[in-house]
């Protein structure tokens, strides 16, 4: 009599023979040697396959836009996996970036500790709203997957960096760190982009992007103290300011409350979650929406 095999759930894939190191760093050769090739979806994948491919496991973020074409980065806790789209394949071991000597893996899982430290420092208070800046605090909880659509009116436009105010082609939601690569990569891409309205929030999840995050905001045209900050020319100086450290509370409690793990994540002015491309012409259409 044959007997089905159950699904497994997150810890047996981790403790799978098959994906012990060695399995793990050969498909990541062979996945690093793709994983550079040039990603224009023509649909926003779906996530479901991918939550409903590990039963018993709630992921906390799955983002299929990721430099390998047909995968999905799932992440649980502090783990990190590999699911294809379809559901039907997973890899737990370190995504390489061969071109630019990078340990992709390593810098997610080093952006979910910062992240979670940074939430244990404000854990147990709520921070203070400020009149003059009109910093709204989130509901304090952790949803059980990442919203794909939020209410943007918990939290201000004045905890924000606003580029191009007076555009009339709509506006986008960007969460950013101010030390991410692709974040930096996103901006630079956009910069061309003057007919719609970007208001950034500041999300320091990186090393050292607290203060980088307080110098910008403290600066008088933290519009130009991130441009700077995003294209090399921003010096490093010490910066301290009472509503650099209520904004960015606020900011991580709502990103706690909302689901948002990494940067960027991108929200039209409705509260809708971009997921896939992140071309020109996608961000101008969600920009509409």
């Amino acid at each position: 009599m044959s007997e089905t095999n159950p699904k497994p759930n997150i810890q047996s894939i981790q403790k799978n023979n098959f994906f012990k190191y060695g399995g793990a760093l050969a498909v990541v050769g062979i996945v690093g040697v793709f994983a550079f090739a040039d990603m224009e979806a023509s649909a926003p994948p779906s996530t479901q396959l991918v939550q409903d491919s590990v039963p018993g496991t709630t992921f906390t973020s799955i983002n299929c836009n990721i430099p390998v074409k047909g995968m999905c980065e799932a992440v649980a806790g502090q783990t990190v996996v590999y699911i294809t789209q379809d559901g039907t394949h997973a890899f737990v071991g370190h995504m390489l970036d061969l071109k630019n000597n990078r340990d992709l893996t390593e810098d997610r899982m080093s952006s979910l500790s910062s992240f979670s430290k940074a939430l244990s420092g404000i854990s147990g208070t709520q921070p203070a709203s400020n009149p003059e800046l009109g910093a709204a605090t989130a509901p304090r909880q952790q949803p059980s997957q990442p919203a794909n659509n939020i209410d943007v009116t918990q939290l201000s436009e004045a905890n924000a960096v606003v580029h191009n105010p007076e555009a009339k082609g709509g506006t986008v939601i960007v969460f950013s760190d101010p030390n991410c690569g692709a974040c930096t990569n996103f901006y630079q891409s956009m910069a061309s982009v003057k007919d719609v309205k970007f208001v950034e929030y500041l999300m320091p999840f990186l090393n050292g992007s607290v203060d980088k995050a307080k110098q910008i905001l403290c600066s008088e045209n933290p519009a130009d103290a991130l441009h700077k900050g995003f294209t090399n020319q921003l010096t490093p100086t010490p910066a301290s300011c009472g509503h650099a450290d209520t904004i960015i509370s606020t900011n991580l409690a709502f990103a706690e409350a909302n689901g948002i793990t990494s940067t960027p994540t991108i929200f039209s002015a409705s509260g809708k979650r971009l997921v896939g491309a992140r071309s020109v012409a996608v961000i101008r259409e969600l920009g509409k929406s």
